[in-house]
């Protein structure tokens, strides 16, 4: 969703490696990418271009939510407390100069980090920003942005000094945007 995909990227988008059928129980779907990779009536027959309703629907707490009929079924699921954590973070803008063009979130640096590491992202449009953290499980740990933001270039140091080592996402929602990141903290 909303990736720039380079030259480098094949027009049918994903092929099948060594004769395998793993795209029998895969689900290969863009949403509102660009760059010149980005080709989707080339792309093979078994990939998808989500709808702006199908796009809606993904969201951490639908990736990430408690599914009962799998309960039922013996299945593994997610029964954790998922209570967030308040872990204090710091804002800044950055580079208030330039103008931000379109919605972007870089990798965390350092990474991996101990304690803290600085995030940064841009919004082009003035509006609603969420940028929260969360667990490989999907619990919610911290909230670093939730709040009216001016477009620009912003960047947020994460401190996670009361949180234990381990695999973190971090995902920023502005617009019709969401992306997410992987990041690893160790101690």
């Amino acid at each position: 969703m909303y990736c720039n995909e380079g030259a480098h990227i094949s027009n049918v988008g994903w092929r099948i490696w060594e004769g395998n059928e793993n795209h029998l129980t895969c689900y290969f779907a863009e949403y509102k990418c660009s760059g010149p990779g980005y080709t989707p009536a080339s792309r093979i027959s078994w990939s998808h271009q989500l709808t702006d309703e199908q796009a809606a629907a993904y969201t951490m707490e639908n990736i990430f939510a408690k599914n009962t009929a799998l309960t039922a079924a013996g299945a593994a699921y997610f029964a954790d407390d998922w209570t967030p954590t308040d872990v204090v973070s710091e804002i800044k803008s950055a580079n208030e100069t330039g103008k931000a063009h379109t919605y972007y979130l870089e990798q965390n640096y350092p990474n991996p980090f101990n304690p803290s590491t600085v995030i940064t992202y841009q919004v082009p449009a003035n509006g609603p920003v969420s940028l929260k953290v969360y667990t490989i499980l999907g619990k919610e740990v911290a909230t670093l942005v939730n709040e009216d933001r001016p477009a620009g270039h912003y960047e947020v140091r994460f401190n996670a000094s009361e949180l234990p080592s381990g695999i973190y996402f971090y995902s920023l929602r502005a617009g019709m945007c969401n992306i997410t990141k992987k990041m690893l903290f160790i101690k």
